[in-house]
């Protein structure tokens, strides 16, 4: 590699600013993706030197992970919201940011295409089966980074003694007890829950909760757990037979994977 990540965080820093403009709320949203990118970064580091993920492979992820937003920033200009659906696709957006600057400048070609294959990738729901390497172990990292560190800011924002954003929660009505049966069930069949489907607070908290499924490393799913976000998402959610049955497959997915005696320390 041609230039170092200190060189690309330097860069990156540099794009942002320019979506600084002195608005209160908007400065607000640029800095909490500024530091999400950031967070991120840093959970990749922590994955592949966990994972033990070598060379090439550990060097993309990392500059993947730090670029892997840069869409949101023109996004959040133009919209004023981080909702793709309504809007576009922050991760294609994300493409042609990192190829009409110099933010990937430097990086050798086969690098490059994997940076740009792991940041449009990130955000899609699943991912494509027979994915070629280094891209496929790339993007995984990237993706559980990005899960573990968005998990505790929606947890934040949906909190209801906090004033949370809108914006970050996406719109969504609070209420004690209700959520959607699609949702719900997505979940519990292991599956990733549909954005689109959201309608309440318990959603957004069940979607981040099924995000469990979806992560690839023993690394990534040790964090979720020690970091309690089960605890938190299931002490949120309404007490239930449906929440109870939830949390019983989960617990026998997590023994599954070796996390259980964690899990229980969590949840009870």
């Amino acid at each position: 590699m041609n230039v170092s990540h200190a060189d690309f965080e330097q860069r990156f820093r540099a794009y942002v600013a320019d979506f600084f403009n002195g608005d209160a709320d908007n400065d607000f949203h640029i800095e909490l993706k500024l530091r999400h990118s950031l967070r991120v970064y840093e959970l990749a580091r922590r994955i592949v030197k966990e994972e033990a993920i070598p060379a090439p492979a550990a060097e993309a992820a990392l500059t993947s992970a730090l670029f892997h937003d840069t869409g949101r920033f023109v996004q959040y200009q133009r919209y004023r919201s981080f909702h793709d659906p309504s809007t576009e696709n922050h991760a294609r957006l994300g493409i042609r940011a990192l190829l009409s600057t110099n933010l990937l400048e430097g990086l050798p070609n086969d690098a490059r295409r994997t940076v740009l294959g792991a940041v449009f990738l990130h955000n899609v729901r699943t991912l494509p089966p027979n994915l070629r390497e280094p891209l496929s172990t790339v993007v995984k990292v990237v993706r559980d980074s990005d899960k573990l560190d968005i998990v505790p800011v929606v947890l934040e924002h949906l909190d209801a003694s906090a004033e949370g954003s809108s914006v970050v929660t996406l719109g969504i009505k609070s209420h004690p007890t209700n959520y959607t049966r699609s949702i719900y069930e997505q979940v519990l069949a292991g599956e990733s829950a549909k954005y689109e489907e959201m309608r309440w607070a318990h959603d957004f908290r069940l979607l981040v909760l099924g995000w469990l499924y979806d992560l690839n490393f023993p690394t990534s799913m040790r964090l979720y757990v020690e970091r309690g976000y089960l605890k938190t998402l299931f002490a949120a959610l309404p007490d239930d037979e449906s929440m109870r049955t939830l949390r019983r497959k989960i617990l026998g997915e997590l023994a599954v994977n070796d996390v259980s005696l964690r899990c229980v320390s969590a949840l009870d």
